[in-house]
């Protein structure tokens, strides 16, 4: 007796059945990215406005800046040295100027930020939450981390509290008192510490301003302007700033608190 094969390969029927199924996964995984996507975006904006309301109410209640006070330890409760609680200087910037002997006598927004717990960076958040009006941060110690000293986001890194100048020459930069998002609790500004996407930055943007990357009170910035976030029609950025099909890590943002 001669033996059967009894190997069959894939009908039509059933090959295009797994090629069904393979693209309702695949649909399925885009769908599930972009939902987180949103999530992200409507999240990080409900943030910043917490942030911008406290930073309204505390100036509305004591009359000076968070961070910049000169009479904390007085006013605000629990805030005395052994809490790593310190006045600031009253005149009305978060943080110095700029470091003396920096090649950027402006304090541009994307320039370095130091977040020493004696800094008025550091103190800026300190003594929003020694007011009762922000959670996320430590009250006491001098720890310095994201979720610590600094709130941290739901993208890369966490918000720092900022004064920056107007250079007059860099009207595409953010300036006055702002927040910045980076990836760095060090406070450098570089590749490695961007924190959003294009695709994301411009999605904040166009919600909370005007949707360009070089003006408005929300302001986004790149290595080189031209990687996906800051000058109009450099590299892949549009007529606006941004690339916005971008997924990847490529923008720093700047939320202008005044002006």
């Amino acid at each position: 007796m001669k033996s059967r094969n009894t190997q069959q390969g894939f009908t039509l029927v059933e090959f295009a059945v797994v090629v069904l199924c393979i693209g309702i996964v695949s649909a399925s995984v885009l769908k599930a990215q972009e939902m987180i996507r949103q999530a992200r975006v409507k999240a990080t904006i409900a943030q910043v406005q917490s942030y911008q309301k406290a930073y309204n109410v505390f100036q509305d209640t004591y009359r000076f800046l968070p961070g910049d006070i000169p009479a904390a330890q007085a006013v605000l409760p629990n805030c005395i040295a052994a809490n790593s609680c310190f006045n600031g200087d009253g005149d009305k910037r978060v943080g110095n100027p700029a470091p003396t002997g920096s090649e950027y006598p402006h304090a541009l927004s994307w320039s370095p930020i130091n977040p020493s717990i004696s800094t008025e960076h550091a103190q800026f958040w300190r003594h929003l939450a020694l007011a009762g009006l922000i959670d996320g941060v430590e009250t006491s110690g001098d720890e310095i981390g994201f979720g610590y000293s600094i709130p941290a986001s739901n993208y890369k890194g966490g918000f720092f509290a900022r004064w920056a100048g107007n250079a007059g020459t860099s009207e595409d930069l953010a300036y006055g008192n702002l927040l910045v998002l980076r990836g760095n609790v060090g406070g450098s500004f570089g590749w490695d510490y961007l924190s959003v996407s294009p695709y994301e930055a411009v999605q904040i943007d166009r919600l909370m301003d005007d949707g360009v990357a070089f003006s408005g009170s929300v302001r986004a910035i790149s290595g080189g302007h031209n990687t996906g976030c800051g000058h109009e029609n450099l590299g892949i950025n549009d007529e606006n700033g941004y690339a916005q099909s971008l997924t990847a890590i490529r923008c720093e943002l700047h939320f202008m608190l005044d002006r």
